[in-house]
């Protein structure tokens, strides 16, 4: 809600300001008080909730239909991509015989995040009518096809959370995102363990299996969206269809291996290694499933959300360490086997009410009567633009609707 009604560019600046500060400061923390480190921890945790919605909410004034999964998934691989990196970088960074090493790590990024925020406030732009280095074709064709989500003049609305909560496509993406975020807790945090504490592997071994499922997840999100967008521009189906079908490989394919990992024993540990790397390959799936959908449902809305999904989803990163931590208290297999059946429980569940009530349909709540008879003439004449950037707008009246309603 916040990046809608200031600026996404704007939100994500300020978060990546705090989260850089917040981790150059962290080892004198960690040498003066305990509790100031937990405070910037906290702080770090918070600035981080506001990115990722931020960054949807951009991603529906640039990203076209035709291009979006591709475009999202380049964007949410980072992800993977910097985990990897930092887990290389972070070892050789310790070995610095000077001030013990570790501190470096926060003092590298922290510095690294500062210059990233130089670039991102000089090249990034919230909507194309804003930005001044684009072609004046680019920024046309981007006006017309996210005409609803790019009303720079429009009145900007609080989004009609009653009708959000109402909405069987909304519950079935957030229920879906609830059941993905608690597998995904489990298969990134407690994998790792199960091959160190129940097929042996040492703590050494443990460590470098450990970003395998980031390398395989970070593949198989290009992978994926590059299907997607092949079967929304081909027609071969439409775009509810295929959300679901991501959806239902993202879930039900991790879960079906879950349900056998657990039989796993130490002589066959190298196919359990390989089965990990399936499973979060496959598991990245869901990057064109449900995190799509959110631009498709609301594309006005998108930014809001992913915010209110995320904070719901957010539940299951609690609970799962308390519950999985529980359940595996006695270090038996057995006990380990529970904790796997309840996670493909989770992902089947998720899947189901995400077949059945999901939808890649643009809400009628999400559609606003002014802007569905508006779409944004931009003249080709830059100085005419400018003009218009001070209300002096050129709106043709039509019946054309925005791309982000699940086009066939």
């Amino acid at each position: 809600m916040v990046s809608e009604r200031l600026g996404a560019k704007r939100v994500i600046t300020v978060a990546m300001v705090i989260s850089a500060a917040a981790t150059l400061l962290t080892p004198t923390a960690i040498r003066f008080n305990v509790y100031l480190t937990v405070a910037l921890r906290v702080l770090l945790g918070i600035v981080a909730g506001v990115l990722i919605p931020a960054l949807m909410s951009m991603w529906a004034r640039w990203a076209p239909a035709a291009e979006r999964a591709k475009l999202v998934a380049i964007g949410a691989s980072g992800t993977n991509l910097g985990t990897i990196v930092a887990n290389l970088v972070s070892g050789y960074l310790c070995g610095i015989p000077v001030d013990e090493g570790w501190p470096f790590i926060f003092y590298t990024f922290g510095a690294v995040t500062l210059v990233w925020v130089i670039l991102w406030h000089y090249l990034t732009h919230d909507t194309p009518n804003e930005h001044p280095r684009i072609s004046d074709a680019e920024r046309d064709l981007l006006e017309q096809m996210n005409s609803r989500t790019n009303q720079t003049g429009a009145k900007k609305k609080i989004p009609p959370l009653r009708s959000i909560f109402t909405s069987a496509p909304f519950v079935a993406m957030m229920t879906t995102q609830l059941c993905d975020t608690w597998s995904m807790c489990l298969n990134v945090t407690y994998l790792p363990l199960y091959l160190s504490e129940i097929l042996h592997f040492d703590t050494a071994t443990s460590g470098v299996l450990a970003s395998l499922p980031w390398v395989s997840a970070f593949l198989g999100t290009w992978a994926f969206a590059a299907l997607a967008d092949y079967l929304h521009v081909g027609h071969v189906m439409s775009v509810t269809k295929s959300r679901k079908l991501f959806q239902t490989i993202g879930q039900l394919g991790p879960a079906s291996i879950l349900l056998g990992y657990g039989f796993i024993s130490p002589e066959l540990r190298s196919l359990a290694v390989a089965l990990m790397v399936v499973l979060t390959g496959l598991q990245s799936a869901c990057r064109s499933g449900y995190i799509l959908n959110r631009l498709d449902l609301a594309p006005r809305y998108a930014g809001s959300l992913t915010g209110l999904t995320t904070t719901i989803a957010n539940i299951a990163q609690i609970v799962n360490p308390l519950v999985t931590s529980a359940i595996i208290s006695d270090h038996r297999q057995e006990s380990w086997r529970e904790i796997f059946m309840i996670t493909a429980f989770l992902s089947i569940s998720g899947t189901v009410i995400y077949l059945i009530f999901g939808s890649a349909e643009e809400q009628e709540w999400a559609k606003d009567g002014s802007l569905d008879q508006t779409v944004i003439y931009t003249p080709s004449d830059a100085s005419l633009r400018r003009s218009r950037d001070q209300n002096d707008s050129y709106v043709t009246d039509t019946r054309r609707g925005g791309c982000g309603h699940g086009a066939k």
